[in-house]
């Protein structure tokens, strides 16, 4: 049986092990964050030149603040759709197992905001699965999925803004919070 050794070389004492650890835990999110910087890029592209979307319909690294109970913490989205004064599509990016974040990405679009945000969509670049928030159900894989700016548009027109049924919203935030604690720090009380 071999034993993983970071970086290449073996630790001299339990300190060391743990610093050689911390370096390679250290470089390997490096590199996923610069994959993760890649696919952001990517979908933001692709919704201005292909979907139509104009820069200032675009938000990057949107924060929301939650609160459940005593707790307040902050959950972030790779990118946010926002038409008309209104935030119609929330993208998550996942490195790895996307499929893995839609439940998180569709608790977001419930609660994050004061009305619910009817689409996401949640990608490695690769795959792209869109889902209708309302049901949680997947709606379609791929990015040709997404609708256009005037399709957009005309959903803004038609439909009203509503916000998630309260009485369902804590759950939500549960989940949120479940994955927060993995990787978001708290948000500071702004009192």
């Amino acid at each position: 049986m071999s034993t993983f050794i970071p970086l290449g070389r073996a630790p001299k004492s339990p300190e060391e092990r743990q610093m050689l650890i911390s370096e390679q835990v250290a470089h390997e999110e490096r590199i996923a964050n610069m994959g993760l910087a890649h696919v952001n890029k990517a979908v933001v592209d692709y919704l201005l030149s292909v979907k139509g979307y104009r820069a200032e319909d675009l938000e990057v690294e949107r924060e929301f603040r939650i609160e459940l109970g005593d707790e307040v913490f902050s959950v972030k989205s790779d990118v946010v759709l926002n038409v008309e004064g209104r935030i119609v599509l929330l993208v998550k990016c996942a490195m790895t197992s996307p499929e893995s974040w839609e439940r998180y990405t569709v608790a977001m679009c419930r609660v994050a905001c004061n009305e619910i945000i009817p689409f996401c969509l949640v990608t490695d670049g690769e795959y792209a699965g869109f889902i209708d928030v309302w049901s949680g159900k997947p709606v379609s894989e791929g990015f040709e999925h997404i609708p256009s700016r005037q399709e957009v548009l005309r959903i803004v027109a038609e439909t009203a803004a509503a916000p998630f049924a309260c009485e369902k919203a804590e759950k939500e935030k549960r989940i949120l919070f479940a994955f927060a604690g993995l990787t978001c720090t708290p948000a500071k009380d702004e009192h």
